[in-house]
């Protein structure tokens, strides 16, 4: 549903960002998945984008090294980006 998510730089330190084209206005949601599915950081729900590009970033301080999703969804489905977190 939600096609040419980016992410950047992957893998990630502390801060990245994620970019994203909406071709109409949507409610969207996203948040970061840990290896078990469950949601460790809400990142926004139910914001209302107009059509357009966006740039988003994230911290992930704090969170354990390791595999992440990243999970972008509006009423239409979800798409998920794998991501690595690991300290340099």
């Amino acid at each position: 549903p939600l096609g040419n998510v980016l992410i950047y730089p992957n893998p990630i330190a502390d801060r990245a960002a994620f970019k994203y084209e909406l071709e109409h206005t949507e409610r969207l949601a996203a948040g970061l998945l840990d290896a078990h599915g469950k949601v460790v950081r809400t990142l926004f729900s139910d914001r209302l984008s107009p059509a357009g590009q966006y740039s988003e970033i994230f911290d992930m301080t704090g969170l354990p090294d390791g595999s992440y999703l990243l999970m972008l969804s509006n009423a239409n489905g979800s798409t998920s980006i794998k991501l690595t977190k690991q300290a340099h």
